[in-house]
Order: C-alpha cells, then sequence, then structure tokens
C-alpha cells in the first residue's frame, strides 16, 4: 500500500489503495471527507445550498443522510426550471431514491424552531472517493442551472478551475439569506471585468451559471 497526500484540499483525509506489486502497476483511489455546518431555522439558516463532491457506491439521499438530517428537512434539487423538494419527516423521504452526485448543487432546508442553543446547529458530513480525469458541464443558454465542483476544493471559479465566461454570464451563490451575484461584464477593465469581485467558491459549494450562450465547462483533475 502506498499513500499520497492530495495537496489543496482543505479538510480532506486522504489515503491510498493497494498496489498489484506482481505486475509493478500502482491503482491510487483517493478517499476523504469534509464536513458542512446548518443552523436550523430562522430566518438565516431555513436553507444552505450545498455539494456532494465524492463518488459512493450509493448516492441516493437515503444512503447518504438518514443519520445525518433532523427530522422536517428537505434535499432541495433544481429541474432546470423549478425548485423539486423532497421532504424527510425522521422516518422516511418522499422519495428516498433521489440522488445527490458530484458536479450537482442542491439546497438543505431545516425547519426546526431555534431555541438558542448548541442544537440550533447540526453537522452533515460527506465522505467518498476523489473524481480523477476528465469532467464537464453543459450549459443551455439563459437558463440557470445548478451545479457544483466535481471535486472538493476551494477557489476562483476562472483563475484556479477554468471557467470561460462571456459576456453576460451570471453565477449566484447564496449567502444563507439571499443570493450573492456576480456579472461578467466585458466593458470593465481587463482582470476586473466580474462585478463585483470574481466567485469564490469553498469544498461543498453549490451555485448557479447561467450563460449567454451553449457551451461546456471541461476540466480534468488528477493526484500528482
Amino acid at each position: 500500500m502506498r499513500t499520497k497526500a492530495l495537496l489543496g484540499l482543505t479538510a480532506l483525509a486522504v489515503s491510498a489503495v493497494t498496489a498489484m506489486a506482481a505486475e509493478n502497476v500502482y491503482s491510487l483511489n483517493v478517499v476523504g471527507y469534509y464536513n458542512r455546518t446548518f443552523p436550523n431555522g430562522g430566518a438565516a439558516g431555513k436553507y444552505q445550498l450545498v455539494a456532494n463532491q465524492f463518488v459512493v457506491a450509493d448516492s441516493t439521499v437515503a444512503a447518504l443522510f438518514n443519520s445525518q438530517l433532523p427530522a422536517n428537512s428537505a434535499i432541495i434539487k433544481w429541474t432546470g426550471t423549478a425548485f423539486a423538494p423532497d421532504n424527510w419527516d425522521g422516518g422516511a423521504w418522499d422519495d428516498e431514491g433521489v440522488t445527490v452526485v458530484p458536479g450537482e448543487g442542491f439546497f438543505v432546508k431545516n425547519l426546526k424552531t431555534p431555541t438558542g442553543g448548541a442544537e440550533d446547529f447540526f453537522t452533515m458530513t460527506f465522505v467518498g472517493e476523489v473524481k480523477q480525469g476528465a469532467n464537464s458541464q453543459t450549459f443551455t443558454a439563459n437558463q440557470y442551472k445548478l451545479i457544483s465542483l466535481f471535486t472538493p476544493q476551494a477557489g476562483l471559479l476562472q483563475t484556479d478551475f477554468g471557467f470561460t465566461p462571456e459576456n453576460g454570464d451570471i453565477v449566484m451563490k447564496w449567502t444563507g439569506a439571499a443570493y450573492a451575484t456576480y456579472n461578467y461584464d466585458t466593458s470593465l477593465p481587463p482582470g476586473e471585468m466580474w462585478d463585483p469581485v470574481e466567485p469564490s467558491l469553498a469544498i461543498g459549494d453549490g451555485f448557479f451559471v447561467k450563460t449567454k450562450s451553449n457551451k461546456t465547462w471541461d476540466r480534468t483533475f488528477n493526484v500528482p
């Protein structure tokens, strides 16, 4: 067995899989985890926009969240035209087969009444294998798409992750109470075309993108 550290993935525990020594060929799978903390209820904590950025054997909400979400929660996905909630009452889902996979974003909603104590917060742990190799996002002109990175990384959308914007593209992040909007405007000076700033992503973030034309965003990620 050999172990490699995965540089640049904050809060990521990394391990490696076994080598086929007889053939001197190594198969390296990187696994890890990250935590996201959610305030319960209240105007600022009712919804959080997140992502599952790991490949797992079973990516259904039942497998991922049954033991983590409090009762009266929901996982809310975006269909391209509307929000689709999948409610969890503490014992059953509306549809336990709904999946959340790398590249998607989704909202977590909790309607528990705040008490002012530590129980007003809960933590969800995401764990699994880091997706390596090529991945892509395809966008349809003038339609919002709710996405995430395929990998648990933090950085700037264009500078660090190679998103190529064009005039009129829009990115929206959820702050916990409202949307923060980032517009790409080519009439602004070079290096300052993101208004107000270039979008910054944290590990486990979901976010909306609306592009002015049909396009594909291709990325490749491999452990060095």
